[in-house]
């Protein structure tokens, strides 16, 4: 069996390309701790396509924290962050999947002397953990520490050291509903015609796609036909099968998440 190491890729010299930038920041924050300025590292790498090599890195990213100069950054606010979770992979096929490219995660550090002069910045900031934020919210909050510009991303949004309504929704901040993480999904019966419908419209789309790069998948190969086998999971925001939209008052269409087994005909096969 072959061993692929895909750290290795990554790598500068004996060091990976995430500890480069890793000491460099460290020196940037030892060299200019006595002026102001904005520092975005941006490190991902060895995490991007592969759900296990993270872990090989967990040492270095606790020294990395843990050895930061933080009397050198009496004046500065750490942010940690994300732009997504796992992007593919069984895990996606899991209820937490999800939330896993909808819910990066985001973890703010204060210096003790901001959180002990302004209690109730922090406590609205700990407070917001549990309400819905965009990163309209996030830039605010950089305007807001910064004092640049007064002006807001956009309407709705507002700074996490504010306190952000309980009652706040996708709607109001223009989210969509497949990225909306406030929606309750209710599981539809696998048995149902319409269900059947719906698998046979999803596959019908994907064939079309398919059928653009027939010929251009392998030089004189073509893609192979595919019918659907059977449906795993059917979803959606509110049921369709039983409401009335009229009497819903409710001109937005539904959402439907869909997983699915497909079998090939026609397999692959050389072109004379």
């Amino acid at each position: 069996m072959k061993t692929v190491d895909t750290i290795h890729k990554y790598c500068v010299g004996s060091s990976s390309e995430a500890e480069h930038l890793m000491q460099y920041t460290h020196e940037f924050v030892n060299q200019f701790s006595d002026y102001s300025y904005f520092n975005f590292v941006w490190m991902n790498a060895f995490s991007h396509n592969d759900v296990n090599t993270p872990s090989r890195m967990d040492k270095h990213v606790y020294e990395f924290l843990s050895g930061l100069n933080y009397t050198a950054l009496n004046n500065t606010v750490v942010i940690f962050m994300s732009d997504h979770g796992v992007r593919f992979g069984p895990i996606r096929q899991t209820y937490s999947g999800w939330f896993e490219d909808r819910l990066p995660y985001i973890f703010f550090h204060f210096p003790a002397w901001y959180q002990a002069k302004y209690p109730g910045k922090i406590r609205n900031l700990r407070d917001n953990r549990n309400r819905l934020t965009t990163v309209y919210d996030v830039y605010d909050t950089l305007n807001a520490l910064t004092r640049l510009t007064n002006r807001s991303s956009c309407n709705n949004s507002r700074s996490l050291l504010e306190p952000i309504s309980v009652h706040r929704s996708c709607a109001e901040m223009n989210i969509s509903k497949h990225y909306c993480t406030c929606t309750e999904l209710i599981n539809l019966s696998r048995e149902d015609p319409k269900a059947l419908r719906l698998a046979q419209y999803v596959l019908g789309i994907i064939s079309k796609r398919l059928e653009k790069h027939k010929t251009t998948v392998k030089p004189n190969y073509h893609c192979a036909n595919l019918t659907l086998k059977s449906i795993h999971l059917l979803q959606t925001d509110r049921n369709p099968f039983k409401e009335d939209k009229r009497a819903r008052g409710d001109q937005d269409g539904n959402m439907f998440i869909i997983r699915f087994d497909t079998e090939a005909y026609n397999a692959p096969q050389l072109l004379s």
